[in-house]
């Protein structure tokens, strides 16, 4: 064991030379159970974040790493009731079961019942003033801390999952909804011009692994403030928020000076630890360490004030301060929404019209989550369901989220592979249909992993695992914004909003919950805006450009537990295409058909005048299949357009 440390300590670059430490150190991970790679991993993360200068152990940092690893192993205790002890509510129950097995009656028993404990009512009023926001409520198949989302946002789930299987599901290929207000057709032309595809992800996406948990307090704090900051001379400029006096940008003030005048303050929102909950006597307000000194200061909001916040939103606010303690807003700005990417006219003429002048282009895009198997088997008949309509539709892309190989699933102790190998099978399975099949040799499927694959790397943001080189398979992190020709894709695995909806608290904001969820991602600029994050969710902060939209994409991906939808919010297409199973059933997969833009709605460079570019979406599943609706807006642009207009047809299948 001596040796395996010291060979250990040596790949991290960390010279042990004393005798005595390494043969501590030995002692210590024998009595921890640990092995020589995880003692000198938890010893380093241990070193880093206690911030002692030095990476190299002594004895004295021994002893102390000692206490924290027994602090570490230590549980919870809870009081725990003698053997013989019995509950007031269960002893007269407990007495009458024991009468009935020994067939004691009559005045015998009588006299033992009169004698058992009986419940109190001091008892019952002790149970009775538990807060019920305090209990853990299991929504929708997995545990959730406060109250759960509306049920009417919860994905369908079937009344008895057990009682069927996904062999014997009905209702396979059913249209659950529409979204096509222009009556664009629902598929692309069988024989459509097919353009080459380029596809490539923006600059700040994930490649490689990292390194994790050696985040110091320091560097995140850091990287928070930054992002504040950042995030106020936003809010001034989007906003165009000037001094009434001197017509300049407003400077924000600190949040606790006092001032019986209306001033600007800017800062994250925080929740009173007393509450626990935010609500409307909750809400604290964290200024930056620049602005403010990093002070907390109590929120209120005017009554005729609507919003909607969150903790960890970063928000500016106008009202008055009388004393110092406590600021009343009259107006809030909740954040600032990264533009949409324009796009030059001759690339879009490029891209279409350089070599045909048809207009029955189209781009057929299919997305689908998982978990791609059933929670009965690992068989993944849904996957290969999906495959087969891949087959028979042909679509330019096929982009699939995890998770492929989950953690949660119930059979995955019992599997004879490990993570690592089901993946690689379920992307092989991928390669065979589309890399084989010569009428799909211009499909290109994009993978991107999920927080449950128990292949990758159990951190947001989560880097790709390549396990097959080919042009057409590209693998990208989550979360990933990238390029299908002129389109700006922006996706994430992550269940970033039902985390949002048990955290969000409004008051006369959008009635649409779902809309005003996504626009926080938007208006935050965040693939993951909360802080601190939800308990299933570890965030590395000091790679929170990873997770930062730099751009408002054309289309957002966002599988989540909440029931599936399709929604233009604001210039955007949100699609929730639900996962492809729901326990033991089939659930649902996306279709996207986005139709190329007319030639005459393309200008010339030096027109000026309204743009309408027609884009069309399809969204499916293998439970039930969504029609979507057509939606457009017109923008004035001399030199380049955005995607005005985008034309939807999403399905969803059973």
């Amino acid at each position: 064991m001596e040796t395996d440390i010291q060979a250990r300590f040596a790949t991290r670059n960390v010279t042990v030379s004393d005798g005595r430490i390494i043969n501590q150190c030995a002692v210590l991970s024998n009595k921890f159970g640990l092995s020589a790679e995880s003692f000198v991993d938890k010893w380093l993360a241990y070193a880093y974040n206690a911030a002692k200068g030095s990476d190299t152990p002594t004895k004295s940092a021994l002893s102390a790493f000692a206490k924290e690893l027994a602090r570490q192993e230590t549980p919870s205790k809870s009081p725990i009731q003698p053997p013989n002890a019995m509950t007031s509510a269960s002893a007269p129950m407990l007495s009458r079961e024991l009468l009935a097995a020994f067939q004691v009656g009559g005045s015998t028993a009588a006299q033992i019942l009169e004698a058992a404990p009986q419940v109190t009512p001091r008892a019952t009023q002790r149970r009775s003033i538990i807060s019920p926001s305090a209990i853990k409520r299991k929504v929708g198949g997995f545990s959730a801390e406060g109250p759960p989302p509306q049920k009417s946002e919860l994905a369908a789930l079937p009344e008895s999952p057990e009682s069927k299987t996904y062999g014997t599901r009905d209702q396979a290929g059913f249209v659950m909804q529409t979204f096509n207000p222009q009556q664009r057709p629902l598929k692309p032309m069988a024989s459509r011009e097919r353009q080459e595809l380029v596809i490539k992800p923006l600059a700040n996406c994930l490649h490689d692994q990292y390194s994790f948990m050696f985040e110091k307090l320091n560097d995140k704090a850091a990287v928070l403030d930054e992002q504040l900051d950042d995030m106020g001379r936003k809010i001034v400029k989007r906003h165009k928020i000037k001094d009434e006096e001197s017509g300049e940008p407003v400077q924000f003030a600190h949040v606790a000076m006092a001032a019986q005048d209306p001033t600007y303050i800017c800062g994250r929102i925080d929740v009173d630890a007393l509450s626990g909950k935010i609500n409307s006597s909750s809400i604290l307000l964290e200024g930056s360490s620049t602005t403010s000194s990093g002070r907390r200061i109590p929120l209120t909001f005017a009554p005729a004030t609507g919003y909607s916040i969150f903790p960890g939103q970063m928000i500016g606010v106008r009202g008055v301060n009388p004393t110092g303690h406590g600021f009343v807003a009259d107006t809030i700005y909740q954040g600032a929404p990264a533009p949409l990417r324009k796009i030059a006219p001759k690339e879009l003429i490029d891209t279409y019209y350089s070599r045909t002048s048809s207009e029955s282009q189209a781009l057929d895009i299919f997305v689908a989550a998982g978990p791609f198997t059933p929670t009965s088997n690992l068989d993944y008949e849904p996957l290969r369901d999906l495959l087969q309509q891949v087959s028979e539709e042909k679509p330019d892309v096929l982009i699939l989220l995890g998770p492929f190989a989950s953690t949660e699933h119930p059979l995955a102790d019992t599997m004879e592979r490990t993570f690592e190998e089901q993946y690689k099978g379920f992307v092989d399975e991928i390669a065979q249909v589309v890399l084989a099949d010569e009428d799909l040799k211009h499909t290109h499927v994009v993978i991107i992993p999920s927080m449950q694959d128990g292949s990758h790397d159990f951190i947001f943001p989560q880097a790709p695992i390549q396990v097959m080189e080919h042009e057409r398979i590209h693998y990208y992190p989550n979360p990933a914004m990238f390029m299908v020709q002129e389109l700006l894709f922006g996706v994430t695995s992550t269940d970033v909003l039902f985390h949002l909806s048990k955290q969000e608290f409004s008051r006369g904001a959008d009635k649409d919950r779902m809309v005003r969820l996504v626009n926080h991602l938007f208006e935050q600029q965040s693939f993951y805006p909360m802080f601190p994050p939800d308990k299933s969710t570890p965030v590395d902060y000091t790679r929170s450009e990873a997770f930062h939209m730099q751009k408002k994409p054309d289309v957002l991906l966002t599988p989540s537990n909440l029931r599936q939808f399709v929604k233009d919010v604001n210039g955007t297409l949100v699609v929730n295409p639900g996962s492809l199973t729901k326990h033991s059933l089939g659930g649902s997969y996306a279709r996207l058909v986005v139709h190329a833009p007319r030639r005459i709605d393309i200008p010339d460079v030096s027109a000026a005048r309204l743009i309408a570019v027609n884009f069309h979406t399809l969204l499916y599943t293998t439970q039930r299949r969504i029609h979507s609706s057509h939606w457009s807006l017109a923008m004035r642009s001399p030199l380049s357009l955005h995607h005005a207009s985008l034309y939807w047809i999403p399905e969803l299948y059973i």
